[in-house]
Formats: C-alpha cells, sequence, structure tokens
C-alpha cells in the first residue's frame, strides 16, 4: 500500500508543473449547466475509483501490499463506486 501510495505522490509532484498552456482548449471545457457540471464530476470520480481499484489489484498481485490491507481498501473503494454510480444515475435520469 505505500509503494502505491508513493507512486500517486510521486505523479502529483511531477504533474503540479504541468502548464495549462499546453493542455488542449477542449480538456479545460466547463459545462454552464449545473447538472452537467454534476454529472461530468461524478463520471470523473466514477473512472478513478475503478482506476485505483485496479491499482490496488495490480500491487496485491506485485506482492507490495497484503491481502487485508486490500480487502478493506477495496471494500471502501467498491462502497464508494456503488454510491458513485448510483448518483450519476439518478442525475442522469433527471436529466432525461
Amino acid at each position: 500500500m505505500e509503494t502505491t501510495l508513493q507512486a500517486v505522490e510521486s505523479w502529483l509532484e511531477v504533474n503540479s508543473s504541468l502548464s495549462l498552456s499546453s493542455v488542449p482548449e477542449e480538456q479545460l471545457y466547463v459545462p454552464l449547466d449545473a447538472s452537467c457540471r454534476q454529472l461530468l464530476g461524478l463520471l470523473s470520480a466514477e473512472r478513478s475509483l475503478e482506476d485505483l481499484i485496479e491499482k490496488i489489484q495490480r500491487a496485491f498481485d506485485n506482492r507490495q501490499i497484503s491481502a487485508d490491507a486490500m480487502v478493506r481498501t477495496l471494500k471502501k473503494l467498491n462502497s464508494q463506486l456503488f454510491m458513485t454510480t448510483k448518483l450519476r444515475e439518478k442525475v442522469e435520469k433527471a436529466r432525461g
């Protein structure tokens, strides 16, 4: 688990100095509609949780974390993913 956290911290350090001028304009788009912003935020959260779950599983496969740590972490992450997905579905349904 500690190795995974170190990898995330390293990624943040490298990318925190990224200049926004090098990011394509379409990636900086922010919709004016509040429900669209909420939906984009929820989709982003879902993808982030899915990626993190995958990284935790890989860390276990590479013997970087124990089975106990993996199970506890995956239980929390899957619960968060479930709630985020349900909220996204609710927002999508409300939008029509």
